[in-house]
């Protein structure tokens, strides 16, 4: 290669280079949801640094200093292991631990949080069985927030013929004064939480208190999917419980667990998708895989499954429709 054609792979190749060793910088190992104007100033002159060794320095010795500066990145993160213990917030402070029996299903720490506020409530738990045999149907809750309508959080609403419904989130697990940004969650700024939840919690929060747009729509699958696909939810929270992972906002999300674990059981794989990515979006993809209820379009969805706010007061929250075939 001539040495014109070297200098400029390795400007090429100094941006993303440069890209995450500044973000690495400011970031890993920061407070979730924060970024104070050290961190940035610090991952700002390590970007610029390395962009101007890219211009300044012989190629060779450009390219050797990125390699080596890749080397400590993936360095850095590997020795930078999730932990268990932390200073959690009240909503993180318990881990879900589940065991399974025949269809017997067994939750510890199922939250039960009475809400005042964004930031206020009554913190509660409670154990609970739930028979895997009397599953009669699922619903996926979607909500949506902030200015762009992909931004968003799934989650899932098991419904059983008798006893209480069951919430499943995936979601972060906040230390005290964290709050959740996407470009955080690409640095191991969050544990990653398996979180099940009475429904007049974890619904009532989002549509109540936060009062975010949010959809409640009936999955029309078959229900050994539905019933396979919670116990694989179920053995992934009991192994994070002692085993803890990373969050990402990428691979490790709320919508890539929900859809690993449909796909799993379902046998459905998906191949990389903007929907997932940006799960405000995810009903069209609910509907490309025949999930929405039979005959009804991604608008017509929308429109009739939106839940306002007040439906957690006095009347049962709606049930949606059963959906088995």
């Amino acid at each position: 290669m001539s040495p014109r054609g070297a200098r400029g792979l390795v400007v090429a190749l100094a941006l993303p280079v440069c890209v995450v060793a500044g973000a690495t910088a400011a970031l890993l190992g920061g407070e979730g949801g924060a970024f104070p104007a050290t961190r940035i100033a610090v991952g700002a002159l390590v970007a610029l640094s390395l962009a101007s060794a890219a211009f300044t320095l012989p190629a060779r010795r450009a390219a050797l200093l990125q390699a080596a500066v890749l080397v400590v990145v993936l360095l850095v993160f590997a020795l930078h292991p999730p932990q268990r213990e932390r200073n959690w917030s009240d909503y993180s402070a318990r881990v879900p631990r589940t065991s399974i029996e025949g269809s017997l299903l067994r939750i510890d720490n199922v939250r039960n949080f009475e809400h005042h506020s964004p930031t206020q409530a009554t913190a509660a738990w409670y154990d609970h069985t739930y028979d895997l045999a009397q599953l009669v149907g699922a619903d996926f809750v979607l909500t949506r927030f902030g200015e762009d309508p992909g931004i968003g959080h799934v989650m899932l609403r098991f419904r059983f013929a008798s006893g209480p419904n069951l919430m499943a989130s995936v979601e972060i697990r906040k230390e005290v004064g964290e709050s959740y940004h996407p470009l955080s969650g690409l640095f191991q700024q969050y544990e990653l939480h398996y979180v099940f939840a009475d429904e007049r919690d974890a619904l009532a929060l989002r549509v109540d208190v936060d009062q975010d747009p949010t959809w409640v729509l009936p999955l029309n699958a078959q229900i050994a999917n539905l019933r396979a696909a919670l116990v694989h939810m179920a053995k992934r929270a009991e192994r994070l419980a002692t085993h803890p992972e990373w969050y990402h906002t990428v691979w490790n999300s709320c919508a890539s667990n929900l859809a690993h674990h449909y796909g799993e059981v379902a046998e459905i794989h998906l191949p990389p998708d903007r929907r997932v990515l940006l799960p405000g979006h995810s009903a069209a993809l609910l509907a490309e895989l025949d999930l929405l209820p039979a005959g009804m379009s991604v608008e017509a969805a929308l429109e009739r499954y939106r839940v306002e706010p007040g439906a957690f007061h006095g009347s049962a929250i709606p049930a949606g429709d059963s959906a088995e075939r």
